[in-house]
């Protein structure tokens, strides 16, 4: 009992800061959209699937680089073994300018390759319909500057002046120090990572550790997934690194091994810290359905930023402290629900990325429901909706590779609106199969918004899709117009739906006087009885579906 009221007391205080902080409590849509920027060649070329990329289907690849920490290096080669699905004989892989390539061969041929932007062009051997093709190159990456937002490769010192190293790059993708085929649509089947490095330290990838091998000042660490993972999450993480080691019972009742790779001076916080990863994997399973890669584990690897969900090998650098009630690290609770929303379900076009963040901070308050009780979701789900700010379309532009990082609203609108469905569908055991089935679905492979579309149509009605549609492809929030009335003799509100797709109607929950009732808001105008006695406080929205509520004069 003394949690839950310290949870209630502690989102009483998150929700008070967050007025003095003058977020968009009142769920406002500003007259001016923002502007999409104008795309280039290098743009397409990135983010869309043309003729020289939909022509083959990549299997495997198998990474193998040397790691220089002290001259900020990576050299090595790529092998990149795939299905032609089409006669061309032109393959696009994607590499970074700033990076050499020294050759690209197919056995013991080299092929003939050009370069434009961040694509690399290369021409295959003909007659063949599994092939491989082997990139060795070399160079600096770019550095991030901002990760893991704008990304690259980070290079630090620890804080004993060992080198400190990570990547992150969601934002630009594989290619910025990979070739390989960065869109999102093709996710090879399985990964092999061997990365070599100074003999002191240790490099930590996705999937299993298979072994470690040493060659006089080297060490080389051997990795392998034992499924699909998208091309930029990808990574490695080099460090003078302690390992932890635990196991976690899955709900479908595989032995999950839980590891983490932290620097020695966080050893002891990192025991006591990572304890409450079990009851996050819990809570999750229990949602979505069991943890995705019983087989390769599930991994906190210390990075030298705050987070990224890397698949099985999740970034972690938020400092040990717990920022959600004094209990829960957001870091670790909201990468964790990326296993199975971003990693496990993926999209082929970042015009869908609100599958990947807005499903995964969604799961956030779907913790706190579990965890806590309803009413600390509900706070967190306002918390959470005075963030949104309704300058964008949940959808963006396809074919080339964006999304911008700063617009809150795939993350927060993203949950805003399943909060919105979920009040509206009003059925809990409903709900809760559409987002099951939709995980099901799609679980190892690519989902995107029409899929989503056409599952909750067939599931929930028509009706919930024109909610779904609504927000998804508009960015204003709908608007609630209310007055005080009398209707028949006895006091009443009357209302009316603006700023709303045809035919939409949202399902209000109000308590008046202590009693509750609902009413569903269409574009005419419709009338509800109060309750309560006279005079007695009326609250609309009640449970807080996404929506500008404005009290207006009885119109004429």
């Amino acid at each position: 009992m003394h949690r839950l009221l310290l949870a209630a007391a502690a989102a009483s205080i998150l929700f008070a800061s967050c007025i003095q902080l003058g977020l968009n409590f009142r769920n406002k849509t500003p007259r001016r959209a923002a502007k999409v920027p104008l795309f280039s060649l290098r743009d397409s070329l990135l983010g869309y699937n043309n003729l020289y990329r939909s022509g083959f289907d990549v299997k495997h690849y198998l990474i193998n680089l040397n790691i220089d920490p002290r001259k900020e290096h990576i050299s090595g080669f790529v092998a990149t073994r795939f299905e032609m699905l089409t006669d061309e004989q032109i393959i696009q892989l994607d590499l970074e300018p700033l990076l050499t390539v020294d050759s690209v061969v197919s056995g013991s041929a080299r092929l003939e390759f050009s370069r434009k932007h961040t694509a690399l062009f290369v021409k295959l051997a003909p007659g063949k319909t599994m092939q491989t093709v082997t990139v060795f190159y070399h160079g600096k990456p770019r550095s991030a500057k901002r990760p893991p937002w704008d990304g690259g490769l980070v290079w630090k010192k620890d804080r004993d002046g060992n080198p400190f190293a990570g990547v992150a790059c969601e934002g630009e993708g594989a290619g910025l120090w990979l070739p390989v085929k960065a869109w999102l649509g093709d996710e090879p089947d399985s990964v092999t990572c061997v990365f070599t490095a100074p003999v002191d330290l240790t490099v930590v990838s996705n999937g299993a550790l298979v072994k470690v091998t040493e060659n006089g000042p080297r060490r080389a660490f051997h990795w392998q997934t034992s499924y699909p993972v998208n091309p930029y999450n990808i990574t490695f993480y080099l460090g003078k690194y302690v390992h932890i080691t635990g196991d976690y019972r899955s709900a479908g009742g595989d032995k999950v091994p839980l590891s983490y790779y932290v620097l020695g001076r966080s050893e002891k916080n990192a025991r006591r810290h990572f304890s409450q990863v079990p009851r996050i994997l819990n809570c999750f399973e229990s949602v979505f359905g069991t943890y995705p890669w019983p087989r390769d584990g599930y991994r906190l690897v210390e990075s030298p930023y705050a987070g990224m969900e890397h698949q099985t090998a999740i970034a972690y650098g938020n400092g040990y402290k717990n920022d959600l009630f004094k209990e829960t690290d957001y870091i670790i609770l909201h990468e964790t629900a990326h296993e199975w929303w971003g990693n496990s379900v993926s999209v082929s076009d970042f015009s869908d990325v609100w599958i990947h963040e807005g499903i995964a901070t969604y799961a956030e308050s779907l913790y706190m429901e579990r965890y806590y009780n309803y009413p600390v979701y509900l706070w967190y789900m306002r918390y959470l909706s005075g963030r949104v700010t309704n300058r964008k379309p949940l959808v963006g532009p396809r074919g080339v590779y964006y999304w911008d990082y700063r617009d809150p609203d795939v993350y927060v609108k993203g949950a805003a609106m399943l909060h919105t469905l979920r009040n509206n569908i009003a059925n809990d055991s409903l709900f809760f199969d559409i987002m099951r089935h939709f995980y099901d679905r799609h679980k190892y492979s690519i989902a995107n918004t029409g899929d989503f579309e056409t599952l909750v149509q067939s599931k929930a009605g028509d009706e919930a899709l024109r909610l779904v549609r609504h927000f998804l492809h508009r960015r204003e929030s709908p608007l609630l117009e209310w007055w005080y009335d009398v209707s028949e003799g006895k006091p009443c509100i009357r209302y009316r739906l603006k700023r709303a797709d045809p035919g939409l109607g949202l399902r209000i929950r109000a308590r008046h006087g202590g009693h509750e009732f609902e009413f569903m808001a269409e574009e005419t105008e419709g009338v509800s009885l109060l309750p309560g006695p006279p005079g007695s406080a009326l609250n609309l929205n009640s449970r807080n579906s996404y929506l500008e509520l404005r009290k207006v004069r009885r119109p004429r």
